[in-house]
């Protein structure tokens, strides 16, 4: 099942070193998301090693091959705690978006967000969307209009792409 989520990457506790190229203490997978889904601790403590040195685009490609073109960067230092995964966001300072993404780091936060293409196991419980496993990590991307819930933020254009197991291929999340 794929699923993709936004998420609002910088908060708080994120720090930029432009000098380094990098984005400390990025936020990239929350507990809960706008489409009613909850990830499991369980869940984001196994997928940690996953995101780790994955590939950051601008933007999602919702099929095919990655433009080497849209690859800004790659995240390091994943690990679960303070109720998401956070990491590192390691920019390439050439990239043509490297500037803005840097400028709205320190002045506008809320204008950019991160976004996960992965695949996974979920389930229903109670009425609830539970996501158990994360099984892969095809990029974690950036996004420009994501919307808030809570620390969570996810672009509202997106159709959902998670999938319940072994049920419809309606998701109404």
């Amino acid at each position: 099942m794929r699923f993709i989520e936004y998420i609002s990457a910088l908060t708080h506790h994120s720090r930029v070193d432009r000098e380094a190229g990098i984005i400390r203490d990025v936020l990239v997978l929350g507990s809960r998301s706008a489409n009613g889904r909850t990830y499991t601790a369980d869940a984001m403590s196994a997928a940690a090693r996953l995101y780790e040195g994955v590939s950051v685009y601008i933007d999602h490609q919702p099929e095919g091959r990655r433009s080497y073109r849209d690859k800004i960067g790659r995240l390091s230092g994943v690990q679960h705690r303070d109720g998401g995964l956070r990491g590192d966001l390691h920019i390439n300072p050439a990239h043509p978006a490297a500037s803005q993404l840097f400028w709205d780091a320190e002045h506008n936060p809320a204008a950019v967000g991160l976004s996960h293409d992965a695949e996974g196991r979920v389930v229903t419980r109670d009425g609830q969307t539970i996501v158990e496993a994360i099984e892969s990590v095809r990029s974690v991307d950036l996004v420009a209009e994501p919307a808030t819930t809570q620390s969570l933020f996810e672009d509202k254009s997106m159709p959902s792409r998670l999938r319940e197991q072994d049920s419809p291929a309606d998701d109404r999340g």
